[in-house]
């Protein structure tokens, strides 16, 4: 398919790569929970504590700052290395692997929630979900046109980096706003459900 600009008047072809990275996205979750079910003890045990230490530190008056900057470090090292490496000709596959990544980190999370709380531990990270509903559409997208932006500039077809980077640097706008959601108002609800969490 001959593919004329970086914006792509074909939807299938955009379809297709946002299908790509779905997917992609889809078995890093499966891996990150099916790893997390695996756990030996030892490790389960110290999961264990952290999310019990996590969860005593609010308890405590949370520092809503700190959650942010972390949220918007771990939002700004996708980002980064997304937005690099779609001007490297191998860039497609750590685009790729980035999605894998993200996957397996959500996965991960969720299931050690999960296994350690039941259905409570599935109440905390639902507190995430205005973050999570922003973030995962747009993390997508992004990955999908840095992956059709990186294969136009390393084959024969044009490309306007001004557009992408613009793109770019719109979606990172977004992504600080689901940091601050996280850090500001996922918090809050966390808080909230503390006591039954905990009991």
């Amino acid at each position: 398919m001959k593919i004329n600009s970086f914006y792509v008047n074909e939807k299938n072809y955009i379809s297709k790569w946002l299908y790509i990275i779905f997917g992609l996205f889809c078995i890093g979750i499966t891996a990150g929970a099916i790893y997390c079910t695996g756990l030996n003890t030892a490790s389960s045990i110290s999961i264990n504590n952290f999310l019990t230490n996590f969860f005593s530190s609010f308890n405590t008056d949370i520092d809503k700052f700190a959650s942010f900057k972390n949220s918007i470090f771990d939002s700004g090292k996708f980002f980064i290395i997304i937005f690099l490496s779609s001007f490297i000709k191998p860039g497609v596959f750590l685009i790729g692997g980035c999605a894998v990544l993200k996957g397996f980190i959500s996965g991960f999370t969720i299931a050690s929630f999960i296994k350690f709380y039941k259905v409570k531990g599935l109440l905390v990270y639902l507190c995430q979900l205005p973050s999570v509903l922003i973030f995962i559409p747009t993390f997508l997208f992004f990955s999908a046109y840095s992956m059709i932006f990186c294969i136009n500039r390393h084959g024969n077809e044009k490309n306007n980096a001004k557009k992408y980077i613009l793109l770019s640097f719109c979606c990172l706008a977004i992504f600080c706003i689901t940091s601050f959601l996280d850090g500001y108002i996922s918090t809050i609800f966390m808080k909230l459900l503390l006591p039954y969490v905990t009991k």
